[in-house]
C-alpha cells in the first residue's frame, strides 16, 4: 500500500540531501560537471531501479531543494529516499549498505509516497555525464572540442571513454535553468550536439531527434541547434554564431 510522506517529512527530506545536480568539474577550470534527469518507464523494484541507474548512469535521483522537486511534478516514479528498519529517512549515498531497506520512496506528481521496495513502479536515474563549456565557440568549434574531451579524461583503467556535442531530451532543459541553479554561462543560449543534415534533423550521437517543435525547412544559416534553458525551448542558431556548449563524456 502507498501512503503519502507528511509536509514535515518532506521538509526534512529536501534539508539533507546527499549530493547536488551542479558540482566543479577536474577538465577544464572553464568547464562545470552539471547533471540532468533521466525518466525510465519500465516497471522496477526500487532495488531493480537502483542497480539499472547505476550501471547506465549514476544512480537514483535525489534532490536539493523544493524548485528541483517541483520541476520533476510531471513524473511518477521511484527515486533515492529509503527508509531502513526502526530508523528514519535517508537519501542514498554511494556507499550505502541497503540490506534492511523496508520502505522506499515514490515521486507521484507534487507528493512524496512511501512503498514496499518490492513493488514495480517507474524510476528517476541522475545522469553527471554533462559538462557545461563556459569557452565561446563556433558550433563546428563545439563539436570537435567535445570529441576531443574523452582523451583528457582517459585514465589507464578507463580507456574506453566517448565524448560528443550532448544529446538531450527537451524535458532536460526544464533542469538546466540558469536562473536558479545558478549556472555561470556568458551566453544565453549553449550549442548541443542538434544539425540539419541531409533535410533532417540530427542528434551527432546518432540518437533520433523526437520534436515536434523543430521546423522542417529552416534558412540556410539556421541549422545548429542550442538550448535557452531559462526559456525551455530549443533555439536554432547560425552555426558560425560563438556560444557556450555543452558536451557528454561517458564510457
Amino acid at each position: 500500500m502507498q501512503r503519502r510522506i507528511s509536509s514535515l517529512d518532506l521538509f526534512f527530506f529536501l534539508s539533507h540531501v546527499s549530493f547536488v545536480l551542479l558540482s566543479p568539474a577536474s577538465l577544464a577550470n572553464t568547464s562545470l560537471k552539471i547533471s540532468r534527469v533521466v525518466y525510465v518507464s519500465e516497471l522496477k523494484t526500487w532495488t531493480a531501479a537502483r542497480n539499472y541507474c547505476r550501471e547506465n548512469y549514476r544512480d537514483l535521483v535525489t534532490f536539493r531543494n523544493s524548485w528541483e522537486s517541483s520541476k520533476l511534478d510531471m513524473y511518477v516514479g521511484w527515486i533515492g529516499m529509503f527508509k531502513e528498519l526502526n530508523d528514519e529517512w535517508k537519501w542514498i549515498t554511494d556507499s550505502d549498505d541497503l540490506i534492511k531497506v523496508q520502505w522506499c520512496t515514490l515521486k507521484n506528481g507534487s507528493y512524496f509516497e512511501m512503498d514496499k521496495c518490492t513493488h514495480n513502479h517507474p524510476f528517476l536515474c541522475i545522469d553527471d555525464s554533462l559538462i557545461l563549456a563556459q569557452e565561446l565557440k563556433t558550433w563546428e568549434e563545439a563539436l570537435q572540442y567535445c570529441r576531443e574531451l574523452h582523451a583528457v579524461g582517459r585514465t589507464p583503467g578507463n580507456s574506453m571513454l566517448m565524448s560528443d556535442l550532448a544529446s538531450l531530451l527537451e524535458t532536460d532543459i526544464i533542469m538546466l535553468n540558469t536562473e536558479e541553479t545558478g549556472l555561470n554561462t556568458s551566453t544565453k543560449e549553449m550549442w548541443v550536439g542538434l544539425r540539419f543534415l541531409a533535410y533532417e534533423w540530427m542528434w551527432m550521437s546518432g540518437e533520433e531527434v523526437n520534436s515536434v517543435h523543430l521546423p522542417q525547412c529552416p534558412a540556410q544559416d539556421q541549422h545548429c541547434g542550442a538550448i535557452d534553458p531559462n526559456n525551455t525551448k530549443w533555439e536554432i542558431m547560425n552555426c558560425s554564431e560563438r556560444r557556450n556548449f555543452i558536451c557528454t563524456i561517458k564510457q
